[in-house]
């Protein structure tokens, strides 16, 4: 799930009254130059907004209907002529803007929409001019925002949910498709529509389903995020998008079918050969692969990848080891994760050169979005992807194909594999003991379960689920080859370690599998795989492959 990110647009500076430093009554006509209306501007812009009264409010609102009637009216009886209706609009244009300061009072959010205020705001969501439309647009983002819902979330509730039953997001939507970003006033609209939907979906997640269902927002956001040029309205739908396919499977699935993977991979493909260029950039890109693990996450998905060259892609990424290198490693996993068609596709690529020079070498820690934890966990995943799928199919010809990988240049992977056993299982001890030394037991005594789960939480922090995986390879490796196990064997005893170590650590690995889109059947399968893989490896059978 990805974290929200608080957004400032640029602000101007703050100013307190000494910053103006301005003596107003003594100030000439001649001296009200553009720099000291500037900073006048500034000054008032930047004073604290007293919260309204209910009467307030209702002056508020007077105003603002009578602007809305008196600009009707105008452009009714002066139809084609906008010279004679210009000024009502600017009227109007300043009584919406006038409207924000009910932002500062959430208590009235009842009584703003039992005087139906909500009804003629939306109402103007459609007004000829396209500036009109933005005003309101920036008045709904800010009576929305999270920082009011912070302060009075039912209100803030009661406001959304009521806008929501008078067709809001058909009416965003249709904003999105006609304003033109070629104008600034249009593109911060645009903005700001994405600004509403987020605080929406912050306040009401299951909207994720409906704007996918009921609008045009996906493709849209599709379409938006193919533009060449990068900005900042780029970068935020790109956030929107994530957020919309993080937690619902039909908008998954329905970018599935829209050929959506492919437009994500086409996005990302930019970054092949060159890193992004800024840090917003590089976001951006970490969004667009979030969509496209989510997305292929699902199995009905994954061909889509494979039918758009997804994995050749990801293998160059890799090979090319710019920014997006660690991205493509994740989605690899990803794909390849309880699926035997794209592991028998990555190692036919041939992918096992590009994976396994990962495993032994990864970039140095200097190297801009680096992080080691995640490489070398992705990389023991598709490893224990391809040893698990490929086990139980092809016959086990491209399993060997993978397993031969630890054989050659004298078991030189071996040890990187106990290399990594070793820094993963000091890493989890010393969690482990760390938290443990915060608790004050008596002799005898026992932590609880909340305590145990506490541990094993750090434990995975501290690279818990790397060494399970680590494990797993070895277990498999020693069920399939004599000189593998002895290598292990003997590499553990050097560390002052055995495979009942190994055997521990994935007995407590399959005690805990399990989720919520694993099939029950399928969790006890792979649970009694990985036990009967752990008790092999203290029995001194003929190994189980040869």
């Amino acid at each position: 799930v990805m974290s929200k990110r608080k957004r400032e647009e640029e602000a101007e500076p703050d100013f307190d009254d000494e910053a103006l430093d301005l003596d107003l009554d003594d100030l000439e006509d001649d001296e009200l130059n553009d720099e000291t209306l500037t900073k006048i501007r500034k000054f008032v812009d930047s004073a604290e907004v007293e919260g309204l009264d209910a009467v307030s409010m209702k002056r508020y609102l007077a105003g603002f209907e009578r602007a809305v009637t008196k600009n009707s009216q105008m452009r009714i009886k002066y139809p084609g002529q906008p010279d004679r209706f210009v000024e009502s609009e600017v009227e109007l244009d300043e009584e919406i803007k006038k409207l924000q300061a009910i932002a500062t009072s959430p208590g009235l959010y009842e009584e703003f929409i039992s005087l139906r205020a909500h009804e003629s705001v939306l109402g103007l969501l459609i007004h000829d001019n396209t500036d009109i439309a933005a005003d309101c647009i920036d008045l709904i983002k800010e009576l929305t925002d999270t920082d009011v819902a912070e302060e009075n979330p039912a209100a803030v509730k009661l406001l959304v949910e009521t806008l929501l039953e008078h067709q809001i997001l058909e009416l965003l939507v249709s904003n999105l498709n006609r304003f033109n970003e070629r104008d600034a006033d249009e593109r911060q609209g645009v903005y700001n529509i994405l600004g509403i939907f987020e605080n929406f979906l912050d306040i009401k997640p299951e909207l994720s389903d409906t704007l996918g269902a009921k609008t045009e927002l996906l493709s849209w956001l599709l379409k938006r995020i193919q533009a060449k040029e990068f900005d900042n309205v780029k970068l935020y739908c790109s956030e929107i998008f994530s957020i919309l396919l993080q937690s619902s499977k039909p908008n998954q699935l329905k970018v599935g079918k829209m050929n959506g993977i492919e437009v994500l991979l086409t996005a990302v493909a930019r970054y092949k050969k060159e890193s992004p260029e800024t840090t917003e950039e590089e976001e951006f890109v970490e969004n667009l692969f979030n969509c496209l693990c989510t997305t292929c996450s699902r199995e009905e998905n994954k061909n889509y990848l494979a039918k758009a060259e997804g994995l050749k892609l990801l293998q160059i990424m890799i090979k090319n080891k710019t920014y997006v290198r660690r991205c493509a490693l994740r989605l690899v996993d990803y794909v390849t994760m309880r699926d035997p068609a794209n592991c028998r596709r990555w190692v036919n690529l041939p992918g096992l050169g590009t994976l396994f020079a990962c495993f032994m070498k990864t970039p140095k820690k200097s190297k801009k979005g680096y992080d080691e934890k995640e490489d070398e966990e992705h990389v023991a995943s598709i490893i224990c992807s391809l040893l698990r799928m490929l086990e139980v199919s092809e016959q086990g010809k491209l399993w060997s194909r993978v397993v031969d990988k630890f054989r050659e240049k004298e078991m030189e992977k071996m040890e990187r594999l106990m290399e990594l056993f070793e820094k993963y299982r000091q890493r989890v001890k010393r969690a482990a003991e760390k938290i443990e030394a915060e608790y004050e037991l008596d002799e005898g005594e026992e932590l609880d379960s909340e305590d145990e789960e506490e541990i094993y939480v750090a434990k995975l922090g501290a690279g818990l689920f790397t060494l399970q995986l680590v494990c797993y390879i070895i277990a498999v490796l020693a069920s399939a080859d004599a000189a593998l196990k002895d290598r292990a064997k003997q590499l553990l005893t050097f560390q002052d370690s055995s495979f009942e170590d190994v055997q521990a650590i994935l007995t407590v690995y399959a005690d805990n599998m399990g989720g919520a889109d694993v099939p029950a059947e399928e969790t006890e399968t792979e649970k009694n795989h990985i036990k009967k893989l752990a008790g092999q490896l203290t029995e001194s059978e003929v190994p189980l492959f040869q």
